[in-house]
């Protein structure tokens, strides 16, 4: 009788302990008692806890039923296949599951959740029972996903920033490439004019020279022709002065010639 009330006491606290559990724990959890190894059976017993039923939306077992289809029918489409896989991988070979999947809420949307689980094999390792867990994840994917498309943005701005750069720079080199070529064809030029300027310093050197040469000669032909006109102003003199007395006896004989004329002119007479 004592070990019957005793036993009693401690399922009751158990019971008490669970229920606590899945009221504050903030973790939905879920049971379900599988018919023949089967999960899906429709004698398959499942049983979800007031918190599971509060992630989901719902307050009460007349809206989400102790039945695989509450949950199962919830699912996002995208997500079945992977979900029930990894629940028959489990059943398969004992080993739990972590997953992660999206739940249609009581008002219509889809959140993200994490769940966890395993199951109990019988004697012949087929699973009799299965029990597992669920959190709400939506924030942390939500916010996951913002940074990934913000990583992603910020990949794409500076791929698009440095593409702009290399085509700034490779533009920048084909001008440079050309205004070097431009540069080294008026290196050429300039040398080329350096060339000729060089020639012609040389040739007006040449031509200074001979100027300086040219000039020393005008300078003493000039000194020449000074002296050769002082000569020549000398001799006009003299010969102004012979002029002169050449007059004076020109007037002589003019007179001679005239007192002649008066002779010859009485010896006619006489005659």
């Amino acid at each position: 009788m004592f070990m019957g009330r005793q036993k009693r006491q401690e399922l009751i606290q158990k019971a008490e302990w669970l229920d606590t559990l899945s009221l504050h724990c903030g973790i939905g959890l879920w049971d379900a008692i599988l018919y023949e190894g089967d999960a899906m059976h429709p004698k398959a017993r499942w049983t979800w806890s007031s918190e599971f039923r509060r992630l989901c939306g719902f307050t009460s077992e007349a809206e989400f039923p102790n039945a695989v289809q509450s949950w199962s029918d919830r699912l996002h489409p995208d997500d079945v296949a992977p979900t029930f896989a990894a629940f028959t991988q489990t059943c398969q070979t004992g080993i739990g599951y972590d997953v992660k999947y999206r739940l249609k809420v009581k008002d219509g949307s889809y959140r993200w959740f994490r769940a966890t689980g395993g199951v109990v094999l019988d004697d012949n390792r087929k699973p009799r029972r299965a029990c597992g867990s669920l959190v709400d994840i939506d924030d942390l994917v939500k916010a996951e996903t913002q940074k990934r498309d913000s990583i992603h943005q910020l990949a794409s701005d500076f791929e698009s920033a440095i593409g702009k750069i290399v085509r700034t720079v490779s533009s920048a080199s084909a001008d440079l490439e050309s205004s070097a070529r431009q540069l080294a064809t008026t290196a050429d030029t300039s040398q080329n004019l350096a060339s000729n300027v060089a020639a012609a310093s040389e040739e007006a050197t040449s031509n200074v020279q001979s100027v300086a040469t040219a000039t020393d000669q005008l300078s003493s032909s000039i000194r020449e022709i000074s002296q050769q006109v002082q000569e020549s102003a000398r001799i006009a003199g003299e010969a102004v002065g012979q002029a002169r007395n050449t007059t004076d006896r020109v007037s002589e004989l003019s007179k001679a010639a005239t007192r002649i004329g008066d002779v010859v002119e009485l010896i006619n007479t006489i005659a």
